[in-house]
């Protein structure tokens, strides 16, 4: 008779809640397909000004797929540069990012995880079909990245800093697709 009573409690509760919050696939994979001018292979150069007002060159790559049933997209970038009195070369940016769609807020979730800054959850969209703008808050302020692809066959980025509607640029990257 428990068994009966756990059964019936399962058929009538559980799986209609569960069967409600199950995503979407579909609507998914049509939002992350609006980001596919991504996807591929991507190298370049651009700079940075460091905490301490220096600006330094690097050199980028980026290598972007689709996952989890072409409903993520996945980013995985390393920046290096020529470093100490030998020019030997130093890992300065190495980091992963996952895009997913979030239907609740109708924006794409934006999650990373870069080598020495932890990681982080953001929210990221689309300013028209191929520019992509993600924010971080930061104490005194906003960062903004906007990542335009406009321009075929390119990743152009630019990092912003904003505080008080003030906007700083502090990075710029150029890359091109190279598959």
């Amino acid at each position: 008779m428990k068994k009966a009573l756990t059964l019936f409690y399962c058929l009538i509760f559980i799986i209609p809640a569960y069967s409600q919050i199950q995503p979407n696939s579909e609507l998914f994979q049509e939002k992350i397909e609006k980001l596919s001018f991504m996807l591929g292979d991507w190298k370049g150069d651009g700079w940075v000004f460091t905490q301490q007002g220096k600006r330094e060159t690097f050199i980028q790559s980026e290598k972007v797929t689709l996952e989890a049933n072409k409903e993520a997209i996945l980013v995985k970038g390393q920046g290096t540069h020529k470093a100490g009195s030998d020019d030997s070369i130093q890992t300065i940016h190495d980091a992963i990012a996952l895009i997913s769609y979030n239907p609740q807020t109708d924006i794409y979730d934006f999650r990373s995880i870069a080598m020495g800054r932890g990681s982080g959850n953001y929210a990221a969209k689309l300013l028209n079909e191929r520019v992509l703008e993600w924010t971080m808050e930061v104490p005194n302020g906003q960062i903004i990245y906007t990542i335009d692809f406009t321009k075929e066959e390119t990743w152009y980025e630019i990092g912003e800093f904003v505080r008080d509607g003030n906007r700083r640029k502090f990075f710029e990257m150029t890359l091109s697709r190279v598959n």
